[in-house]
Order: structure tokens, then sequence, then C-alpha cells
């Protein structure tokens, strides 16, 4: 049946408020049988084809779903205006599951039963990773899983992300605020061992409720296959971002200068242990502390601190060049020094790593804002692919390649093929429409990352990236940061394909308004002949026969001023609209033979005017 009453999806889409009006099936049924929806005969006959029980139901449905649509759009606006307000709480409207990935090695089963849930309950949901400067000290091996287990996430349909901040309750319950996810679901922590047991860490999910009472926690039970790592592999160092806030210096060079700085604080305060007091000794060491912490972090600040105690203790600290002390009284400054060390290292080294992120992301959005200024000013797609390669290559290290199409629509491979790069995964990537090569589900040996340069209106080529760090494709961040670049570039790439075709419309236009010009110029001069012959050739009915010979050459004269006419016409037609090409052969010839050669070819239409 077909229905005519419809109005376009971008109706509601764009509507500034929707109100639903809703009647039960059987009662609109009731009004169409009553006559109130239809005439008689029409609404017979739309009882029996279109308006039928479970059609009304599943409209029922659509039109249910598309208002609670239209109002979660608003109660989001709502809460991005409010997004500053202190008390604002997660509303437990849209059911939004919010999956905590960990570094033990049962987040991934935590990430698959958050899809099941979320699948089951017909839900959005989404996975976070918090990075506090305590997590961003894993191993390598550590993080890879945790990049990993992300990457499951997006793979299962979540929005993931990383936040970073040195409380994982409240980073967590901020993003779920932030999202309205009402529920949470957690792994299941370890049970500690050896001598954690005696001072265990406080439980997640006891923090999340302090933080956000109002927030569902489901705790996950650990798979089969979860183990605890042993403590070894929790001694490397490693990096989750392009721009790792810790740098790449070994881990115990650290530990070195912080001796080196010791020593150093302590050969600066003999001289002066004569002229300053105790006191301002104690400073100079705290000042050694909050060095190494800004330089190499907690750790070192710590060891730190121990060692200039130690050094005070020993050479400033009667009797001295022993540990003994005199004064029961220099043991609350030995614990007060150690503590002020400690919280000091502690909070220099929160904030180096505070300045380390936020130093990431302004530089990952100076190089989009670069990106995206340099592109507003390109005017070809030459300049666009070389704005577009440089600026992946420069975020992204390694090589970039920007593969466009022809007028055929198919890919232009590079004019030098650079080792590992595929055609054939480009070519793949560009029909389907989905990433491929590196870090993806598909053909993931490959050395290169292929993504579609996807347009609003269509896709228009393909980005290829071979990163310097390959496993850089398996953050969040980077991720979200390359294919942002990748929107920019097809965006630019689109807006100037539209340009070209606007030209090459308006010169169209212009040469159908010169023709159009012309042609009315020219009317009378093609109007003029035929009158003429027109009139010679009625007065040869009328003139003698002896007269005839002179009518007919005029009547030829016309008529070959008129066939030239005609010729030049469509010559100049031909050659507007690319069907023809001028070859032009070029000899020296005499002025007199040029002028003379125009003359006798306008003497026909000269007549017996002189020509000076």
């Amino acid at each position: 049946v077909r229905v005519h009453e419809t109005v376009p999806d971008t109706v509601l889409d764009e509507a500034d408020e929707v109100v639903l009006v809703d009647v039960t099936p059987d009662e609109l049924t009731a009004r169409l049988a009553a006559g109130k929806v239809y005439l008689p005969q029409q609404a017979e006959r739309a009882a029996q084809n279109f308006f039928r029980k479970g059609n009304l139901i599943a409209l029922r449905e659509i039109a249910l779903r598309r208002t609670a649509e239209h109002v979660e759009d608003d109660m989001r606006g709502w809460r991005v205006e409010q997004s500053g307000a202190a008390t604002l709480q997660a509303w437990n409207t849209s059911g939004a599951i919010l999956a905590c990935v960990g570094p033990h090695e049962g987040a991934a089963h935590t990430v698959r039963t958050a899809a099941r849930l979320a699948g089951q309950l017909n839900v959005r949901w989404h996975a976070a990773y918090v990075e506090t400067p305590r997590l961003q000290r894993l191993a390598a091996a550590e993080r890879d899983r945790i990049l990993a287990t992300l990457k499951l996430a997006e793979e299962l349909g979540a929005d993931t992300a990383v936040l970073t901040g040195a409380d994982i309750a409240q980073q967590l319950a901020a993003q779920a605020q932030r999202l309205n996810c009402a529920t949470l679901v957690i792994g299941r922590p370890d049970e500690p061992r050896g001598w954690r047991a005696a001072w265990p860490r406080p439980a997640l999910a006891r923090a999340l409720a302090r933080h956000a009472p109002a927030l569902d926690i489901v705790e996950v039970g650990r798979a089969d296959s979860s183990r605890r790592l042993p403590r070894a592999a929790l001694g490397g160092r490693g990096s989750d971002t392009a721009d790792d806030a810790e740098g790449s210096r070994p881990r115990w060079s650290g530990y070195a200068w912080a001796a080196a700085s010791s020593v150093a604080v302590t050969l600066l305060a003999t001289p002066l242990a004569g002229v300053l007091e105790l006191v301002n000794i104690v400073m100079l060491f705290l000042l050694g502390v909050v060095g190494v912490a800004m330089r190499f972090g907690r750790g070192p600040a710590a060891f730190a601190a121990a060692l200039n105690v130690a050094a005070f203790d020993y050479f400033f600290v009667q009797p001295r060049f022993s540990f003994a002390v005199s004064d029961v009284q220099y043991l609350v400054t030995f614990a007060v020094m150690l503590g002020v060390g400690l919280l000091v290292g502690q909070l220099t080294a929160g904030l180096r790593f505070a300045v380390g992120v936020s130093t990431s992301r302004e530089r990952r959005a100076q190089s989009l804002f670069e990106l995206t200024r340099e592109l507003s000013a390109a005017l070809e797609s030459t300049r666009v692919v070389e704005l577009g390669a440089a600026a992946v290559q420069g975020h992204f290290g390694g090589r970039a390649l920007v593969l466009v199409t022809n007028a055929s629509d198919q890919l232009v491979p590079p004019a030098a093929a650079p080792p590992g790069f595929d055609m054939s995964v480009a070519d793949w990537a560009f029909r389907q429409g989905r990433p491929a090569g590196l870090a993806t589900a598909t053909l993931a040996a490959q050395s290169w990352h292929y993504i579609p340069l996807q347009a609003p209106m269509r896709v228009r080529g393909v980005l290829a990236v071979a990163p310097a760090q390959p496993r850089w494709l398996l953050i969040p961040e980077q991720a979200q940061q390359l294919e942002t670049l990748a929107r920019q570039i097809a965006i630019a790439l689109e807006r100037v394909h539209y340009v070209e075709v606007a030209q090459s419309a308006v010169v169209e236009m212009e040469s159908e308004r010169l023709r159009n010009a012309l042609l009315g110029a020219i009317s009378h001069d093609v109007r003029t002949p035929l009158t003429a012959l027109i009139a010679l050739a009625e007065s040869l009915q009328t003139l003698p026969p002896a007269a005839h010979a002179d009518a007919a050459r005029a009547i030829v004269a016309q008529a070959r001023q008129l066939h030239a006419l005609v010729n030049n016409l469509l010559d100049m037609a031909r050659l507007e609209s690319g069907g023809g090409t001028v070859n032009l052969r070029r000899d020296w010839q005499s002025v007199e033979e040029v002028v003379g050669s125009a003359i006798r070819a306008a003497r026909p239409v000269l007549g017996d005017v002189p020509v000076r």
C-alpha cells in the first residue's frame, strides 16, 4: 500500500520541539470505523489495507522512539549547557553503560560482559581507561594489553576514551556524569598478596560509591584465564601516547641523578654550615628533592628525600659524621623532612604528569589547527594532497600518502610506491569505505594503515600511513586524531572539487551567454543576404531574359557571402565546444602579400569602395 501522507525525516531532525499525540491502536481503529478519520468508503478500504493493528503498533513504536530520541537530544544539550554545575548528576533515562578498563588481564572479560549487557538492554555503552602517574610506569606489555582492550571495546561498538588524573574513581564518576551513564561495569580486583595485604588499597567500587552514590555499579567476576601477573612484569616502563609525558630515559638514570643531587646539595651546604641555621640547610635539601621530582618523577624524588635525610643527619647534626643523634628532637626533624620531601615529590610529579598530558593535547590541537588553516587556503587538489601528507607525517612520523581519484572514479596509485605499500589494500579501503591494514581487523599484518577519506557526499580518496610507532594507532586519542585529520583532508578535497565544478559551470554559462549575444549580433547580417536573395529571385520572374545574367551574378555573390558567414559560425561553435583544434602553420610572409590577400577576399563586399 502506497502511503502519501508522509513528511521527510529532516522535519523531525530540525524541529525545535516535538509533541507526541498518542492513542492506542484499538482507539484509532474505533475512530476510523466511526468515520472520524476518513469518509466511510475510504475508511473501509484503509482498515483493510494499511490501518491494520500490526501496522498501527509499528507506527506507534516509531513515533515513540523518534520522540524519545528528540527528547534525549534536548536533554544532552541542556546537560552540555549545565556542564559547569557542581550538582549535575547522571540520570537513568537512557540506561547507558560505562565500562572501566584497567591494567589487569581480566579487562577484556569486563569489556565483553559490558557489551553483552548493553546488547541485552539495547542501550549505548562506553569504555574508559584512567591514566594515573602510577599506571604510567607500567611495563610496555601491560600498556599494550590496555590499548588492545580499548580496541576490542571499540570493535564491539563502544565509544572509547583515555582519561588522565590522579584519582581513578573521581575521573570515572565525572565521565559517567558527562555521558549520562547510570551504570558502571568494573572488574573484580585481585586479592592483595604479601605485604600489600597489610595495607590494601581502597576498593574501586567503594570509591565510586563515595564520588557518585547515585550510580549503579556492576562488578564482573574474573574469567578463568585471568591470573595475577608476576611482579617482574611491572618493573618496566612504557609509553601510551605519541607524546610520552615521561620521556624515554631509562628508569634507573633518575635514581642516579637523585644520588648526584644529594651529593651536590651536601657539598653546597657544607661551607654554609657555620653561617646558616640548620633549618635553612633543611630548606636546601628540600629544594633538591623538588628539582629531582620536577625532572625525574616520584620514585627518584622519594629516593632523593631519603638520601637527603641521611646526609643531613650524617654531616650536619651533632655528633657529626655519625648517624647517632644527641638530641631526640632531631628525630622529629628527620620525620618531617622525609614526609615533606615525599609529599613535595608526589605533588611535583603529579603536576609534571598533568603538564605533560596538557602539552600532548595542545600539540594535537595545534597540529589540527595548522592543517585546517592551511587547507582553507588551498585551491587545488594537489596542494591539499601535499598539505595533508605533510601534516600526518609530521604528527605520526614515518611515511604518509594521500591518494585521490581520477575522472573515472579510480584510485590513482603513487608515482613511486614506498616499501610495504599495497595498492590493492588501499583500493579495498576505498571501495568498502572502511579502514584496513595495520591496527585494524582487516589485513592487520600490513605495515601501512589505510583509512578512507570520507567526505560528506562521498569517499574522496585514501590516506595511507606507516607511523614511526605502530602501537600509536591503538591509542584512542591518536586514532581519533588520525580520523580527524583524514576527515579534514576529505572535506578540503570535496570543497576543491565543488569549486572546480562551480568554475566550470560559470565558464559554460559565460560561453552560452556569449554565444547568444553573438547570434543576436549577427542576426541582422544573416537576414540581410536572405532578404536580397528573395528579392532577386522574385525579380527574375519579371525581368527579360537578357537581364537574367546580372541578377544571377548578384544571387551568387549574396549566397557566397551567406555561406561564408554560416561556415564561420559553425567553426566558432565547434571551437568553443572543444570539438576542434586550431593548428597554426607559422611561416614568414610579406606585409604587402598579406594585405593584398585580405583586400582581394573582401573585394566582393567592398565593391567600388577604394581602400588606402
